[in-house]
């Protein structure tokens, strides 16, 4: 896979450079830039938090739960709402809010467009939705297996919260219990009276929290969902809904980074220059998908590149082992 994606990455070369040069943290997918100058973890802790509560729109049991729309709007609004007022629920309402929830067997790449505002999410969804969107996926095939105590390829809701808890940076993880009013580990929150089911458990586990998680459709819904948040982005980026100028892509990619306006201005200049000699490359949806697959797996590529130097094997050889 990172082999398929080397061929796409020569037009973006420039722009790739930049990214990698100023990007000196691990990225929590499109809402990079909110975290970019986090020096520590736990300033991380506290920008992800603060992201969280500005866009949440619900209170339910004294916490915060964003709406599958506040989720979406986080990712690609830079500003936060300027004003919002959170909709207080019971726990009746918070359990209709979420009963319609489809299962995981039919899960698309419009599931959280689809759900608008009926939904909840908790801020632990929105670490690990993040996680989704930065780590690759052979990473969680590793804990699904982990936590598949009876190896039947399954897990139920209390294995697959423990893998989830695992996934997630520490300090991160200890931040969601710091600021709710719960204080039960993943195992004791998950069985709870106090606990909200959400969006997502209902979508894993149904309504009734007795169903299992298989891997193939875990991995259908994180495939699902990174495709539906990058074309979330693309089409906010592109002026013809088709593709991306070169110039447009790279707009994309500052978007993620914290990069003073004249570094901007001179990338921007010089994709302009070719614009006007006609050398502008157009890039598809499909090869932005690969862009974004290839940086999830840069820990892959760089140890592949490693690999390279002490075989002194070609490159596309090293991968294809890596991937066989």
């Amino acid at each position: 896979m990172i082999k398929r994606c080397l061929k796409y990455a020569g037009s973006w070369t420039f722009c790739y450079f930049v990214y990698c040069q100023f990007g000196d943290c691990k990225p929590f997918g499109i809402v990079r830039s909110h975290f970019i100058n986090c020096s520590t973890i736990e300033e991380a802790n506290l920008s992800s938090w603060k992201r969280f509560f500005e866009f949440a729109s619900f209170n339910c049991g004294g916490e915060a739960y964003m709406s599958p729309f506040d989720f979406m709007q986080s990712l690609t609004s830079k500003a936060s709402p300027e004003i919002i007022t959170r909709k207080t629920l019971n726990r009746l309402e918070a359990l209709q809010l979420t009963k319609e929830t489809p299962s995981v067997t039919s899960s698309s790449c419009t599931f959280f467009r689809d759900a608008n505002h009926h939904g909840l999410i908790s801020y632990f969804d929105y670490l690990f939705l993040l996680s989704l969107l930065s780590e690759p996926e052979s990473r969680f095939r590793i804990a699904f297996d982990l936590f598949d105590q009876n190896k039947d390829g399954k897990l139920e809701m209390d294995e697959f919260y423990r893998m989830t808890s695992g996934i997630l940076p520490k300090k991160l993880r200890e931040n969601h219990y710091e600021k709710t009013t719960t204080k039960h580990k993943i195992s004791e929150y998950t069985k709870d009276d106090c606990f909200i089911f959400t969006t997502l458990s209902n979508h894993f586990f149904g309504s009734d929290h007795k169903s299992t998680l298989s891997y193939d459709d875990f991995h259908r819904f994180i495939r699902n969902f990174q495709l539906e948040v990058w074309e979330f982005q693309f089409m906010l980026f592109s002026t013809s809904e088709k593709d991306l100028t070169e110039l447009e892509f790279a707009k994309m990619i500052y978007s993620y980074i914290s990069l003073p306006l004249h570094h901007q201005e001179q990338c921007f200049k010089h994709l302009e220059a070719k614009s006007h000699s006609n050398l502008l490359n157009r890039i598809s949806f499909e090869e932005v998908c690969k862009f974004f697959t290839l940086l999830n797996n840069l820990n892959n590529f760089s140890y592949a590149l490693n690999l390279c130097n002490l075989s002194n094997d070609p490159l596309t050889h090293v991968l294809t082992i890596m991937e066989n």
